[in-house]
């Protein structure tokens, strides 16, 4: 049966019978549906790129190598809108974290890496923190090579150790189970209310720039960590700082540090750190815009409601801070909020 269906392949790719390239591509076995999906990426992209996106998350092994290896191609060449292009990044991340504790399945994984740093490098750089734990060395090295990995560690000696270490530190995260937490922010966005005495404020939070800090900061929320903390340092006109509390300082791991490359406008949310990979619970809110804090340190949100509340804020004034319920965001909202105007920084 298989010669008979690669036969069917080739005559098929000969003759252009698109029809029976798409039947194949979806249906045959899995070598003879790599060539089926590979014969019509030439002839028809769109068709192709909707068997592509299928095989990611059915297709058997060579199959979704395969359709991961041409989806940024197929992407460019069938005039895609931005919702198709946004399933195919969300097809390849899946691919990426679901087969995380599966190493048979490495060679499916760098492929889908591979199409992520050409297809949204940016996002790629913003999320290597999660990666640079992959139990899988061969993936790791990967993301050293690629433009966003070297984004993320180049000056960190730290950093470029944790990507070429045989095997990461055990970090008892459930990654499947974080992916479809991030994905869940993404489409809703979490919202905190900040109440201080002199009135509240509203946090959006943005699990596409800093997925980990995000997840840090929404457990501080709910273990209680900022009820009653502190507004510590008001630095006009640059930004206000909050989140530390009284007695001595508190104990936690530091964050693996997600630097942002959106603009840090008026009302920019970030976490204070001391240097790469410091960040703990205290954070900090711009008054006005410091283009300088771009790609520095992680940006966490923005406000939306009360920024005049920020500005009346002093030194001494103390917080409590709640997760809100927050409406799902369109498609258009996401599209919207994907296409901001971000700075490019260089790659060393």
């Amino acid at each position: 049966a298989a010669p008979t269906a690669e036969a069917l392949v080739q005559l098929a790719g000969a003759l252009g019978d698109e029809a029976l390239l798409s039947s194949l591509a979806s249906q045959a076995g899995a070598a003879a549906r790599a060539r089926a999906l590979e014969q019509l990426a030439r002839l028809r992209p769109a068709a192709a790129l909707t068997a592509a996106l299928e095989a990611l998350g059915q297709g058997p092994p060579p199959v979704r190598v395969a359709a991961a290896r041409m989806l940024p191609d197929l992407l460019a060449r069938a005039g895609v809108t931005e919702p198709l292009r946004k399933q195919a990044v969300e097809g390849l991340w899946r691919l990426l974290y679901d087969a995380r504790t599966a190493p048979e399945r490495t060679g499916e994984r760098i492929a889908a890496l591979t199409a992520l740093a050409e297809l949204d490098g940016e996002l790629l750089a913003a999320r290597a923190s999660l990666l640079a734990e992959d139990p899988s060395r061969p993936l790791r090295i990967r993301l050293l090579l690629s433009p966003a990995g070297r984004l993320w560690w180049a000056g960190s000696e730290q950093r470029l150790r944790q990507l070429l270490a045989p095997a990461p530190a055990p970090t008892g995260r459930d990654y499947a189970e974080l992916a479809a937490r991030i994905e869940r922010w993404q489409r809703r966005p979490p919202l905190l209310r900040v109440q201080t005495g002199r009135g509240s404020f509203r946090i959006e939070l943005d699990a596409t720039a800093a997925p980990l800090a995000v997840a840090h900061l929404l457990a501080l929320v709910q273990a209680d960590h900022y009820e009653g903390a502190l507004f510590d340092g008001v630095t006009e006109p640059f930004l206000l700082r909050g989140g530390g509390r009284d007695g001595p300082p508190w104990q936690a791991a530091p964050v693996v540090s997600e630097e942002s490359l959106q603009p840090y406008g008026r009302g920019a949310v970030g976490l204070v750190q001391a240097g790469r990979d410091t960040g703990t619970a205290p954070f900090f809110v711009t008054y006005s815009a410091q283009p300088q804090l771009a790609g520095y340190t992680p940006l966490l949100g923005h406000v939306v409601e009360g920024q005049a509340v920020v500005d009346r804020i002093q030194p001494g004034d103390r917080m409590q801070v709640r997760v809100e319920e927050a409406p799902a965001r369109t498609d258009r909202e996401n599209i919207q909020q994907a296409s901001r105007p971000r700075p490019v920084r260089r790659v060393p």
